[in-house]
């Protein structure tokens, strides 16, 4: 369910999956009826297919490798793993890119892409808790705890106080100071 609030408030995201979904549909529905479909029809429908493909990929590319393939020669992976070349990149493309790494588990890639968004934009709560779910899937949850900590009380006044109450506990396990802070902003808003 989560997957889903989240995609709804992603529609960019939202609508490349459902468009890698209707692709995986069309190319298996044209396999089972390829006996029906005249051999013409049948190359037309894969011409079609990857174009629509081939566009998709061009709209949606993000990853470093996928964005220095298409002539972006100002990206470049050093051998400590930190991107280079990001400061020319938009914010928009480069949370593109920290979430498509992070969902292709190129995870150092993200966070140094996320790095960038939040030295660019430290007010963003969005960019910090996103790079908290990124150390929380590399293993440290630490660090996530302080990001998760650092962003409750703005998001308790941004009115997202449901969000912060499933982040409160594990903010505890690092932080309880923090997390009795917390606490005392999500009682203050049910009084």
């Amino acid at each position: 369910m989560y997957i889903v609030r989240w995609l709804g408030k992603h529609p960019i995201i939202a609508v490349w999956a459902l468009t890698i979904v209707a692709l995986m549909l069309s190319i298996s529905g044209g396999k089972k009826h390829e006996t029906n479909i005249a051999s013409n029809d049948h190359v037309k429908i894969n011409e079609q297919t990857k174009k629509v493909s081939e566009s998709a990929e061009n709209h949606f590319t993000g990853t470093v490798s996928s964005v220095a393939t298409q002539g972006n020669d100002n990206l470049q992976k050093e051998n400590n793993g930190v991107i280079t070349g990001l400061n020319e990149q938009s914010n928009d493309t480069l949370l593109l890119m920290a979430r498509e790494a992070y969902w292709n588990n190129g995870l150092d890639e993200a966070v140094s892409i996320y790095q960038q968004l939040i030295a660019r934009e430290p007010h963003v709560v969005a960019y910090k808790g996103e790079l908290g779910n990124v150390y929380w899937k590399q293993g440290f949850p630490e660090k996530s705890a302080t990001l998760y900590a650092e962003i409750a009380i703005p998001m308790i006044e941004n009115g997202k106080a449901d969000r912060v109450e499933n982040m409160v506990g594990f903010i505890e396990q690092f932080y309880p100071d923090k997390a009795a802070e917390i606490r005392n902003r999500l009682q203050g808003l049910s009084k």
